[in-house]
């Protein structure tokens, strides 16, 4: 379905051919970065840590499961995927802290959450069809169950609380119930009043009270509008902080 590049082109570049590694070659790099993200604080938990290798092994059959089954079509062109998408939740593991995962116990539970949000925003937000997302949301469910031996239901039934039911399943969490799944930074003033200066001490953690996350985004537009000569007229809602979290979590 892609447009073909005709040989006129392609004489003014070259060709470079990489072959692909091996799933023993990628666990053994994504494991190291992840050992060393637990083993530098001596804080984590041992059932955190003992989690490692499951891991990077579910990370590997989400995105083999992803990069083989949601192929590029012309309406879906950017249903391309690589190792950097792997790279990308390893990046958002790395974020997380043993005080966080402490705090209110279950740190076991907490970090497997972690885990599905991250896998969630990258691959997940991509997809622009219902069908597709429900059918990652479903292979997510599996590879918990299959891997960590984790109930997805019970590890995400806080999100049924005050939610929206799903037709389709309403004894169990479904892809409107995952909109609540927020992690960030940006509730976390630093402990300094808040500003530049302070992000890097700020805590990248779960946000289950979503009122006050949308009065936090509310406050944040205020803030914004009362600094700048364009100011702008939004309305907060569930639907505009998912995008603003969204965001946040990238830059």
């Amino acid at each position: 379905g892609r447009n073909p590049v005709t040989p006129r082109y392609t004489r003014h570049f070259n060709l470079v051919c990489i072959a692909d590694s091996d799933d023993a070659t990628l666990r053994c790099i994504f494991g190291r970065i992840l050992d060393w993200a637990l083993a530098k604080d001596a804080a984590f938990p041992d059932d955190v840590r003992k989690l490692k290798d499951a891991v990077v092994g579910a990370t590997l059959d989400v995105y083999k499961k992803v990069a083989g089954s949601l192929l590029p079509t012309p309406t879906r062109s950017h249903y391309m995927f690589n190792l950097r998408d792997i790279s990308r939740v390893m990046q958002g593991l790395l974020l997380a802290r043993p005080q966080e995962l402490l705090a209110g116990g279950a740190p076991r539970e907490k970090y497997l959450r972690l885990w599905t949000h991250e896998t969630l925003r990258v691959f997940y937000d991509r997809l622009v069809d219902d069908k597709d997302r429900a059918w990652l949301l479903g292979f997510v469910r599996t590879t918990l169950q299959r891997r960590f031996g984790a109930e997805f239901d019970a590890l995400f039934k806080h999100l049924q609380v005050g939610g929206p039911s799903d037709a389709a399943a309403p004894s169990s969490v479904g892809t409107e119930h995952v909109r609540s799944l927020f992690f960030g930074d940006f509730m976390d003033d630093g402990g300094g009043g808040g500003g530049e200066e302070f992000a890097g001490s700020r805590r990248y953690s779960e946000y289950t009270d979503v009122p006050a996350l949308l009065r936090k985004v509310e406050e944040y537009l205020v803030d914004h509008d009362a600094t700048s000569k364009r100011p702008m007229n939004l309305a907060v809602f569930l639907y505009a902080a998912e995008h603003v979290s969204r965001a946040a979590r990238v830059l």
